[in-house]
């Protein structure tokens, strides 16, 4: 016997159920064997390469614990950004930074920039480094939500758009495989990557609200994306003007009405503590998010302003015109937000990577959302958004035994943006723990003459099974992954669309999710690459 194998049968002897026995055993491995503190990317090589040759039998446990960074996929897919080149940003707002070597709005030494600095922002090469960092770190990256950073990309030129997209379909397709193709129009490559290992179950863009019209809803969806992030910001217009945003409320609700009828997610970014504002008015405007129809998104990511000394901001606060929150008033201030979320939202992130060395001003605290949630937690309250309640951060959070049992299907009915909006969702009884969504849009009258191919048509803007990720075509017993409440979710949704008066359902389905849905019923349309069923 090796002496790696019997590293492996050591190990898989012990009882481990968490990091701290993972360390105590890796100690003792390494006095017995004589060796250095192995790491967990080793010793899973080793164990894969044992269960390969056969020598041992599968042990999804001690995968569970070797995997490294399991926040990582914990949602149910694995997030993989990429970068776009520098060019030039259409907006003159004065709390961004620039530097020549990277894209509007990002630094050099935030780890997605840096990392498609690295790569020199080539697509493919960035999509292959992140699967390889993946596996590595003990990932299964098969579920791939693809998310492109950088600038404004509706601003970008077209010809470099559709190259770079792409390129993000080869770097999937391609894989782990020998060959490689030089050369594809993009209905083959998304074709393709319908049938690969790893393949594109989501596809984000960000842009900013002004710049979306019908014309960039048809090339979105040629592209195959799924979801939308917005720069709002904020929603005073004395503000917007403040930080030369040079956009408007308005922009905001004629952008989303147009890509919510189109079946797209959508995020908003906002920042409180800008110039102009306080925490008064930053309440207000999240008050406003989800009380006027025309805006309600389904995601935010929430980014507190701090002075960094390329932007031009830096300039007003050395003259002592800008000053930040200090930090007991952003926690509650994020508190009081977080109070505000309806459970139909995502919360994606408070406070931007960004280095605490380039902040000149304002709270430099990664970590400020667990600060937050502490606080919450003080007042006898929890965070409500769906994140706080996915049953994977549930499992993490409290190590709770979590059940697929008595599950309860709840379903939020709202207006929005001139139609009518269905949060489905499989969740724990007392609404704590969610295990699966459905977001089904009854769209505006505007959508007939806007998108024929959804003509009296019912829309499914996003379908999603939370907990940790279980690779395609396989079962997990212990995971909510792959046990049917896809399913279950969808024909609810369908129901719910016949029962209203509606003869199709159509889906904006991720590139790679597509089989999934043609055995369901569905067939794929192929000018914007929705997938439709009939239901009568």
């Amino acid at each position: 016997m090796t002496s790696n194998l019997a590293i492996i049968k050591k190990l898989l002897a012990k009882k481990l159920y968490n990091e701290k026995d993972l360390s105590r055993v890796k100690r003792q491995l390494a006095r017995d064997f004589n060796v250095g503190m192995m790491t967990n990317n080793l010793l899973l090589k080793l164990y894969r390469e044992a269960l390969a040759q056969g020598e041992i039998k599968p042990a999804p446990w001690l995968e569970d614990v070797l995997i490294k960074r399991r926040v990582r996929t914990l949602s149910g897919v694995a997030p993989l950004a990429v970068a776009t080149k520098p060019f030039p940003c259409p907006g003159r707002c004065i709390y961004c930074p620039t530097d020549a070597r990277m894209p509007k709005s990002y630094l050099p030494n935030q780890p997605a920039a840096a990392r498609a600095l690295n790569f020199k922002y080539q697509p493919y090469a960035q999509v292959q480094g992140r699967l390889r960092a993946f596996y590595d770190n003990g990932h299964k990256p098969e579920k791939v939500e693809l998310r492109v950073l950088g600038g404004t990309w509706s601003y970008y030129p077209k010809s470099y758009q559709t190259w770079f997209i792409k390129e993000l379909y080869r770097g999937l397709n391609e894989f782990g495989a020998i060959a490689k193709v030089k050369k594809s129009d993009l209905a083959t490559l998304q074709k393709t990557n319908e049938q690969v290992q790893h393949r594109a179950v989501g596809l984000s863009i960000e842009t900013r609200p002004d710049y979306i019209d019908l014309a960039e809803i048809k090339r979105l969806r040629w592209f195959g994306v799924t979801k939308v992030e917005l720069g709002v910001q904020h929603l005073d217009q004395k503000i917007i003007d403040l930080i030369k945003r040079d956009q408007t409320k308005d922009d905001v609700i004629r952008a989303t009405k147009l890509l919510k009828d189109a079946g797209f997610k959508i995020c908003y970014h906002i920042m409180p503590n800008l110039p102009g504002s306080t925490p008064e008015a930053d309440l207000a405007m999240v008050k406003e998010l989800f009380a006027n129809p025309g805006l309600k998104p389904d995601q935010l990511k929430i980014y507190p302003c701090v002075v960094l000394k390329e932007a031009p901001l830096y300039r007003l606060w050395q003259k002592k015109q800008f000053q930040t929150y200090d930090d007991e008033t952003l926690v509650e201030l994020l508190a009081e937000i977080k109070k505000l979320v309806p459970p139909y939202v995502r919360i994606e992130r408070i406070y931007r990577d960004v280095p605490t060395a380039d902040i000149a001003s304002g709270s430099t605290h990664i970590n400020i959302r667990e600060m937050v949630q502490a606080r919450l937690r003080e007042q006898g309250l929890k965070c409500g958004c769906i994140r706080c309640r996915e049953v994977g951060n549930q499992i993490k959070i409290n190590n709770e035994k979590i059940t697929l049992k008595n599950l309860k299907l709840f379903i939020d009915k709202y207006e929005a943006s001139d139609g009518v909006e269905h949060f489905i969702s499989a969740e724990s009884p007392d609404r704590k723990i969610l295990y699966a969504f459905a977001r089904l849009r009854f769209p505006s009258a505007d959508v007939r003459d806007q998108l024929p191919p959804l003509r009296q048509t019912a829309i499914i803007r996003e379908l999603h099974t939370y907990g940790q990720l279980v690779p395609l075509n396989t079962v997990d017993a212990r995971a909510s992954q792959h046990q049917g409440l896809g399913k279950k979710l969808l024909l609810a949704a369908e129901q719910i669309a016949q029962s209203a008066g509606y003869a199709k359902i159509a889906v904006i389905s991720g590139v790679g999710v597509r089989g999934y849905y043609q055995k369901l019923g569905y067939r794929l349309e192929d000018k914007f690459g929705y997938m439709i069923k009939k239901l009568y």
